[in-house]
């Protein structure tokens, strides 16, 4: 959806600034309050943690490193 409309819109004399989406409570939230952005956000959190942890570890095994990703994720 594009915005078509450029309205300056104010609040006293600040005028308030548009964007397409917005952090709140740790929530990426777009302009038509979908949620693509936080969950690819998050998707790419957990790759990263996942990539991380893997590459730590001496075990492949497959409950220890299942573990491990849990622990840490609930942490961050």
């Amino acid at each position: 959806m594009t915005n078509t409309h450029n309205v300056d819109m104010l609040l006293g004399d600040d005028k308030i600034v548009t964007v397409d989406s917005v952090k709140d409570l740790g929530i990426i939230v777009d302009s038509e309050l979908k949620l693509f952005k936080h969950i690819g956000n998050v998707v790419a959190h957990a790759h990263a943690r996942a990539n991380l942890i893997h590459k730590c570890f001496l075990s492949r095994g497959v409950q220890t490193l299942t573990r491990t990703f849990t622990v840490d994720v609930h942490l961050c």
